[in-house]
């Protein structure tokens, strides 16, 4: 009967203890950031180094590429030694395009148009993260001659979109983990508008463009030291004492 007695007093201090070390570690804990760049369509290999957005390597519709971003570990945190807890990821992708837009024109008179783009659908998954933006070239305004193909090259655009993680356990791992990300590009298309009453029916816009983004994933943590500073292991160890004795006098309360 003393042993159950001891075996519950026992599970008592460790129910007391788990939250004042919580509470003494969050007191050391500092906030710390380690973030990933990819350039997706180029060799698609993930750095630390930031990637210009205007260095992303561009691909056409209909492209697709996987590639791995290391998970966070006691390998990947720049500070060893330390304890960590993740708090956040942010996944973002930003995304540059260029292209040309095209308008033929089949009525006899040439026609004005103004917020002509062309843009290619881009979606960027990784473990329930999903960043779908449309990257767009242009806007462009001029005239669309008559009975003819007019082009309008050079156009370029760029842009940023984001989400965040629901599921942070997703990202940790031991050792040389890393997580799986996805990016394709869908089929791409060529707006504008016009507002000559000549236009529908007559006015057609095509043209082409490519699209490519440097995908950013951050990881936001706190960390604390392994090993409890002096101070605080003097606290622990006073508290410890306590506990002790409280449980030695509870202990030959219920003998």
């Amino acid at each position: 009967m003393s042993g159950a007695k001891s075996k519950m007093t026992t599970q008592n201090i460790r129910r007391f203890l788990l939250p004042l070390a919580l509470l003494v570690g969050a007191s050391a804990a500092q906030a710390s950031t380690i973030t990933y760049y990819v350039d997706v369509f180029g060799l698609a290999t993930a750095t630390t180094t930031p990637i210009a957005t205007s260095s992303a390597t561009l691909a056409g519709p209909n492209t697709s590429v996987g590639f791995s971003i290391p998970k966070l570990n006691q390998l990947s945190d720049p500070n060893p030694g330390m304890m960590y807890v993740l708090t956040a990821v942010q996944v973002t992708l930003n995304w540059q395009s260029s292209g040309e837009v095209d308008t033929i024109d089949i009525y006899p008179s040439p026609i004005a148009f103004t917020n002509a783009i062309t843009s290619i659908p881009l979606s960027l998954t990784v473990d329930g993260v999903t960043v779908s933006p449309v990257a767009t070239a242009g806007p462009v305004a001029g005239i669309a001659n008559s009975f003819t193909v007019t082009q309008f090259p050079g156009l370029t655009g760029s842009g940023t979109s984001g989400n965040a993680s629901a599921d942070l356990a997703a990202w940790e791992g031991l050792g040389n983990s890393s997580i799986t990300a996805n990016m394709a590009s869908s089929a791409m298309s060529a707006t504008g508008s016009s507002s000559d009453p000549h236009a529908g029916g007559n006015l057609f816009f095509g043209g082409n463009a490519q699209a490519g983004g440097i995908a950013t994933f951050t990881y936001t943590y706190t960390e604390a030291p392994e090993v409890p500073e002096p101070v605080t292991s003097a606290l622990t160890g006073g508290a410890l004492v306590g506990l002790a004795a409280f449980a030695r006098k509870l202990r030959s309360r219920k003998a």
